[in-house]
């Protein structure tokens, strides 16, 4: 679409505005839809190009290309108070994180949790620091209430670093379990097995199987 004398004359008299600015104020003045590039290409053609060695300071006696003049971008692309973004997520929308869990939207703008966690919180409170809540299962898509268990990160880093979590599900409750009394038991006797707090703050490699006391530990 070919430029009419009119709007030559504006681009001229607009020669030193940046090409970001004089885009959308040329669409404002003309009732255009031209693109940058579009209004690029026409001021090279015409040598309509900025003097890049002011690096962008106006000239002496110069008149700002906007002195006396207010615009306002085209109203369509306004962002106005209140308007709610195209990607916006309503309470209680689901997505998959990176680890295959369910995360739902919990609160505005743009707080989420995991879903079973916010399923075991709804019904028990909160979840106290250094535990965290495991499908008892193995299914990450199981958020039946007596499937959700809470056990602290020890625990849970014990049942994966022995390869648990590898097992069929009808077997993972039983190693669930087991973990669980293996650690209850643990704290009684006053015997800790290594892997129990070392795996909780590492979770990194299989720690020794030698047992300590408390008296050894301290």
């Amino acid at each position: 679409m070919k430029f009419t004398d009119e709007q030559i004359a504006w681009l001229k008299q607009h020669k030193e505005t940046p090409p970001m600015l004089l885009t959308p104020l040329f669409n404002q003045v003309f009732n255009d839809s031209r693109s940058k590039s579009s209004i690029v290409s026409f001021r090279k053609r015409h040598g309509l190009v900025m003097d890049c060695g002011h690096r962008g300071e106006f000239k002496k006696g110069q008149v700002p290309w906007n002195k006396g003049k207010s615009y306002r971008l085209i109203p369509a692309s306004e962002f106005k108070k209140g308007s709610v973004p195209k990607n916006h997520r309503p309470l209680g929308s689901e997505q998959v994180d990176k680890d295959g869990y369910i995360m739902l939207k919990v609160a505005e703008p743009n707080k989420w949790m995991r879903k079973h966690r916010h399923i075991y919180q709804s019904a028990h409170g909160e979840v106290p620091k250094g535990h965290v809540i495991v499908f008892v299962d193995g299914n990450k898509r199981n958020f039946e209430l007596s499937n959700l268990m809470m056990i602290s990160c020890a625990e849970n880093a014990t049942f994966n670093i022995r390869g648990y979590s590898k097992l069929p599900s009808e077997l993972q409750i039983t190693a669930r379990l087991k973990t669980k009394l293996d650690y209850e038991l643990s704290k009684i006797t006053g015997v800790i097995e290594g892997y129990f707090d070392h795996a909780c703050k590492h979770n990194a490699g299989k720690p020794s199987r030698n047992k300590i006391t408390n008296k050894q530990a301290a």
